[in-house]
């Protein structure tokens, strides 16, 4: 599997504050998108994102889950699921990204994405 770039997310109650104080604290001027309802997005460049998702309670301080974009996500699902790890289903957002999460020894969260051209 070769890793192409890697997607931050992190939780939070409020998207659009979160996304302002992000734009601000790192200079961002780019635009957010948004790839999906209570999902938001910053280009930070070289292949790596800093995503937002709206969430009902805070998560853990300093809880984030990296996503990394690799070109088959579909097959990298069947295969860790075929070596017994622990993985969420795989989602797609038709025409955007399909994606799944692996949950490591000790329960951190990474995640996989494919994006869609």
């Amino acid at each position: 599997m070769k890793v192409t770039g890697v997607t931050v997310s992190i939780g939070v109650q409020d998207l659009k504050e979160a996304v302002e104080w992000y734009r601000r604290a790192l200079a961002i001027e780019d635009p957010a998108i948004e790839p999906a309802p209570g999902v938001v997005e910053l280009d930070l460049g070289g292949g790596s994102w800093l995503q937002f998702i709206a969430v009902p309670a805070l998560p853990e301080e300093g809880r984030v889950t990296p996503y990394f974009t690799i070109e088959d996500v579909a097959g990298e699902h069947g295969r860790m699921s075929a070596l017994g790890l622990t993985v969420t289903p795989l989602t797609e957002v038709e025409g955007v990204v399909a994606y799944f999460d692996l949950t490591d020894l000790h329960g951190t969260q990474i995640g996989f994405v494919t994006v869609f051209d």
